[in-house]
């Protein structure tokens, strides 16, 4: 058996308080699952570290730290590679990462090297990602990428969200393959 995947809970919610913060995950302190909640929860050296943002779709309270995300390592002159399906991606840099309210991180500093490199994911596909395989899917309603997690030579992880404890397992409403359970810990899938 592999190594369990580490996956520290951001947040999980769909409006922010000083209690609860927006959709995020980070795994093996490399990957985020989403960004709703990265700026507002991690330090910029830990921004500063990532490998990636795997954008499952393009809801605000999974995308809104996008912007600072990119402000805030703008200087490092990283390029951080945002991942999601071509819907998702073109919808973003459309309606949120477009120059109007922040600079567009997609083109700055340089088109060569931008913050934020979008990199569509293929839908139907499992694609490796900071070495982790992600299968992705498409929808009419929420085109996205799933947060179903696997190793990519090892056996498959569900991940289990912020649900408080004895609450009914549920699915998404938007058919992301994500787990909820009570815990907030990753299991192996038998």
């Amino acid at each position: 058996m592999s190594d369990p995947l580490r996956i520290r809970l951001l947040g999980c919610h769909h409006t922010e308080t000083a209690t609860a913060r927006l959709s995020s995950y980070l795994v093996n302190d490399r990957l985020a699952l989403d960004a709703g909640a990265l700026s507002s929860t991690l330090t910029q050296k830990e921004q500063d570290n990532l490998a990636g943002i795997v954008v499952t779709h393009l809801h605000f309270d999974h995308n809104r730290d996008l912007l600072t995300v990119g402000l805030g390592g703008f200087e490092t002159g990283l390029s951080l590679p945002v991942y999601g399906t071509a819907e998702t991606l073109d919808y973003l840099h459309e309606n949120f990462l477009n120059g109007r309210t922040y600079p567009d991180f997609t083109v700055r500093p340089s088109t060569k090297k931008p913050r934020l490199q979008l990199t569509p994911l293929e839908p139907w596909k499992e694609h490796d990602v900071a070495g982790l395989a992600f299968p992705t899917f498409s929808r009419l309603s929420v085109p996205g990428a799933t947060r179903r997690l696997r190793r990519s030579s090892a056996a498959r992880y569900r991940l289990a969200n912020c649900r408080a404890a004895g609450s009914r397992p549920k699915m998404s409403n938007t058919a992301v393959t994500v787990i909820q359970m009570p815990a907030t810990t990753v299991q192996p899938r038998e």
